[in-house]
């Protein structure tokens, strides 16, 4: 009887786990994180240029370029519509300082 109880509690335990996890998951992929702080970029420019890439009549893409000193790689990163990928470059820069980045973001983001 204890064993039964034990596995059901356990059991229960679980499936009250999972949705937890489960529940939120919608506002992570449809509600993304936006850094509307632009300034940050415009404090360093020598490091950081933040760029409009015209692609068609009144479209244009945002998109920011991360320059250290002497870069030993360069990545382009095109992020989706569920993130900033233009803020993200601050925080990438910092972590990878020797990498020259250019991030894009996704046409409709923000």
């Amino acid at each position: 009887m204890t064993a039964e109880l034990l596995l059901a509690g356990t059991g229960l335990f679980i499936c009250l786990l999972l949705l937890l996890f489960y529940l939120p998951q919608r506002n992570f992929v449809f509600s993304p994180s936006y850094y509307p702080n632009r300034a940050w970029f415009r404090k360093r420019p020598e490091k950081y240029q933040l760029r409009q890439l015209p692609v068609a009549q009144n479209i244009s893409l945002e998109y920011v370029t991360c320059t250290p000193q002497h870069p030993t790689h360069t990545i382009l990163y095109f992020g989706g519509k569920d993130q900033d990928s233009v803020g993200l470059i601050q925080k990438l820069s910092e972590e990878y300082p020797s990498v020259r980045w250019v991030g894009f973001n996704y046409r409709g983001y923000g």
